[in-house]
């Protein structure tokens, strides 16, 4: 909390694309691609993603890719590709 890392837009408070909520077609999406290797998992089978996941292009594109499938889909997508995925329950 000291550094702003949870304020709004902050790394961990929305600003970092690969550890934000989701909205899939059907549902809420939880993704922790924080540390690199798993940004670059995304980055590898979501076309179109800047290498920067600070870019606000990145949160783009994700939000466009994630509302274009069903949430079992991102399941399985994640489960295979070993991307830390959660579905969110409401």
């Amino acid at each position: 909390l000291a550094f702003g890392l949870t304020r709004p837009g902050g790394l961990l408070g929305g600003g970092h694309a690969g550890y934000r909520f989701y909205r899939s077609s059907d549902g809420w999406l939880a993704l922790a691609a924080l540390e690199p290797h798993f940004w670059q998992g995304v980055r590898e089978h979501i076309a179109g993603l800047p290498a920067n996941p600070l870019d606000p292009a990145a949160h783009a594109a994700l939000a466009a890719a994630f509302a274009a499938h069903s949430t079992p889909h991102w399941q399985a997508w994640a489960q295979e590709h070993d991307i830390p995925l959660e579905v969110v329950s409401c």
